[in-house]
C-alpha cells in the first residue's frame, strides 16, 4: 500500500486461533493484507478439524466475523460458537434488536435478499435447505450499551453467556502482549520468507512460555496456600516470554539438557511475579499514538 506521500510499504494480515483458557496459540496465519478475516477464520476451522479434539470447544467471535456462510459452516460442522454481531447485521437481527425480547431463536430465510446464490454459503448448506436457525440474546453492558450475541448454546442463561463472551477479552490482552512488549511487528528480516520465519518463531516462543508459565503458576499457587499474603500473585508473562526467547536457541540447538533448562527457566519465572488486584477499572485516556509505547518497553 502507499502512504500520503506516495511511498509504498509492504503490509500483511495475521490471524490467530487462540486458546483463552490455556493462553496457547493453536494456529497462526500470516497472509497478504487484502486477505479476508473470515477466510482466515475458515482456515482456522479447517485446522481445528484436523486436531480431532477429545472434548468440545466453544469458538468466540467479535463483531467483524458474522456472516451467513460462517453460521452455516459452524452449524454444518457442529461447532459450538458465541459471536457478537451488529444490530443491523441482518434484517432478522435488526427486528430482534428493536423488539422487547431478550432471548429468541431467529429464523433466517435464505430465500430473500439474494442470499441463496452466494457460492460460499451454498457449499455449507444441505440440498434444498432454505433456512437457518440461530439463538440471539441481548446483553446489557455497564456503559448502558446493548450487545447482541448469536450462539449455538441453547440451555445457558444470559449471565452465563455474558461471562463466556467476556473471556474473549483474553484475546485482546494476548494480542496486546504480542504487539507491544514483544513487538511482533518489529521484524528482523526484509524478505517474505524471513518475515514468516520471524512470525512463526515468535509463536513458538509464546507457546513454550505459556507451558512454562502454567507450570510455574501451579507451583506458585501451592506456595501461596501456605502463606497469608495480602494479594494473590501471578507470573509476569512479558518477563517470562523474554526469558524464553533469550534461551530459545539453547533449547533448539541442544546446548543444555532440556530438563535442566526447563527447571532453571521455571525458577526464574516464579521470581518474576506481580500482584492481582481484581475489580480495578479506569477510564481510557487517549493520548498521542506511537508505534511502540514508552510504557510498554520491549522485554527482549
Amino acid at each position: 500500500t502507499a502512504d500520503e506521500k506516495g511511498e509504498s510499504m509492504p503490509l500483511g494480515r495475521s490471524s490467530l486461533l487462540y486458546d483463552v483458557e490455556n493462553e496457547l496459540v493453536l494456529d497462526a496465519r500470516l497472509e497478504p493484507y487484502r486477505a479476508s478475516e473470515r477466510h482466515m477464520a475458515l482456515e482456522h476451522l479447517n485446522y481445528l478439524q484436523e486436531l480431532s479434539l477429545s472434548s468440545p470447544c466453544l469458538l468466540l467471535f467479535d463483531r467483524g466475523y458474522p456472516s451467513l456462510w460462517l453460521l452455516a459452516c459452524l452449524q454444518r460442522r457442529q461447532l459450538g460458537f458465541l459471536m457478537r454481531c451488529r444490530a443491523h447485521f441482518l434484517t432478522e437481527v435488526a427486528a430482534f434488536a428493536q423488539g422487547a425480547e431478550q432471548d429468541a431463536v431467529l429464523e433466517l430465510d435464505l430465500g430473500v435478499s439474494r442470499r441463496l446464490p452466494n457460492e460460499q454459503l451454498q457449499q455449507f448448506l444441505s440440498p434444498g435447505q432454505t433456512k437457518l436457525y440461530v439463538r440471539a440474546v441481548k446483553v446489557e453492558l455497564k456503559n448502558g450499551e446493548t450487545e447482541y450475541l448469536l450462539t449455538s448454546l441453547q440451555q445457558e442463561g444470559l449471565p452465563t453467556l455474558r461471562q463466556l463472551y467476556h473471556k474473549r477479552w483474553g484475546v485482546e490482552t494476548g494480542l496486546d502482549l504480542h504487539k507491544n512488549p514483544l513487538q511482533l511487528e518489529n521484524f528482523s528480516a526484509k524478505t517474505v520468507l524471513g518475515v514468516r520465519q520471524d512470525f512463526h518463531a515468535h509463536m513458538l516462543a509464546v507457546n513454550l512460555s505459556a507451558l512454562l508459565i502454567a507450570d510455574a503458576e501451579q507451583e506458585l499457587e501451592q506456595q501461596q496456600a501456605l502463606k497469608e499474603n495480602k494479594h494473590v500473585y501471578k507470573v509476569n508473562r512479558a518477563v517470562a516470554l523474554g526469558l524464553v526467547k533469550d534461551n530459545l536457541p539453547s533449547l533448539l540447538m541442544g546446548q543444555e539438557a532440556v530438563e535442566q533448562l526447563y527447571e532453571r527457566l521455571k525458577h526464574k519465572i516464579k521470581r518474576r511475579k506481580e500482584a492481582l488486584r481484581p475489580g480495578r477499572s479506569f477510564p481510557r485516556v487517549r493520548k498521542r499514538k506511537y508505534k511502540y509505547n514508552i510504557n510498554k518497553r520491549p522485554v527482549i
